[in-house]
């Protein structure tokens, strides 16, 4: 037996009749009305199924996790509505048969908004997270985030750039102490992680993105220093240039945030140490150029040269 459900627009009739939907006009309505009411078995695109009617209406409906205000067929939500939940989260939009899906305004407890698109109680398809200087804007699937996104957290530190499944990709992060990065992003999961812009089960939104690391990029520090270069666990490492706000250039490899293996550095006075670094210090056979193009060979040991001859 099918359900037909209906709802006056204002234009006509909207009828649903199991998945198919049809705007039909009063007379139609009328006929049709009085075919289920009776019971008949009535031709419907060439088959011949028995209606039940049931009529959508505006109701207010205690769903047991909160109330309901709108359109409905029996305790079912179904159009347009509103619904509260016990712990304040407020929705307005589209429901069909009992769940979210269509076009709504979400607004959380915790400040944010959500505008767009949901499908079966989930963000999905084209729509905005925001509140105050956070923005993520993009297409959703199942509550994860794709697309371009605004994001201050909460000690001040302001990323601003692509998402990909609810986890930084490329773009530009401003950190409280005035360092900026600018490049693309490596995620390594854990177990604890919930992801940026994901919902939880109440709907609130997770901010956790210490699992999120530089991978390749530059980075302009508050001292004035800027490294062009590879990183790992958030520091310099392996190959990259950093040049220094008194004017010293190294080039060379890196492990940890310290100079480590082959490199070249140019102080402001024209001088190239061109040598091994351990742990930042030089170590090892190599070379001294002077700007004039004479060099020198030295054996290093901690920073301590012997010149060799």
């Amino acid at each position: 037996m099918a359900v037909v459900q209906y709802y006056d627009n204002g234009y006509g009739y909207i009828v649903k009749i199991n998945n198919d939907i049809a705007l039909i006009g009063e007379k139609r309505f009328k006929l049709l009305k009085e075919q289920v009411e009776c019971v008949k078995t009535v031709n419907l695109r060439n088959e011949y199924i028995k209606l039940h009617f049931e009529k959508i209406e505006i109701k207010t409906i205690n769903t047991g996790l909160g109330t309901y205000t709108g359109y409905a067929y029996g305790n079912t939500p179904h159009g347009k509505g509103k619904h509260v939940d016990y712990t304040g989260i407020v929705y307005e939009g589209d429901f069909v048969d009992g769940k979210q899906t269509g076009k709504c305004i979400c607004k959380y407890i915790n400040g944010y908004t959500y505008e767009g698109e949901v499908l079966n109680n989930l963000k999905h398809g084209q729509g905005k997270l925001y509140k105050e200087n956070y923005i993520c804007e993009g297409k959703w699937n199942n509550n994860l985030f794709t697309g371009f996104g605004i994001y201050k957290y909460p000690n001040g530190t302001v990323f601003e750039g692509k998402f990909e499944n609810s986890v930084i990709i490329d773009g530009i992060n401003k950190d409280v102490n005035g360092d900026v990065f600018e490049g693309t992003f490596v995620f390594i999961q854990n177990n604890n992680y919930t992801g940026l812009c994901k919902g939880n089960s109440n709907d609130t939104i997770q901010s956790n993105q210490t699992n999120t690391y530089y991978k390749k990029g530059k980075m302009v520090y508050k001292n004035g220093d800027v490294y062009e270069g590879e990183f790992a666990d958030n520091k310099l490492n392996d190959y990259g240039k950093m040049i220094y706000a008194n004017g010293d250039v190294y080039n060379g490899h890196w492990k940890n945030g310290i100079k480590h293996g082959q490199g070249e550095l140019i102080n402001i006075e024209g001088l190239t140490y061109n040598c091994y670094w351990n742990n930042g210090k030089k170590n090892g056979r190599g070379f001294i150029i002077y700007p004039n193009g004479d060099k020198t060979e030295f054996d290093w040991k901690d920073d301590t040269a012997s010149r060799i001859k």
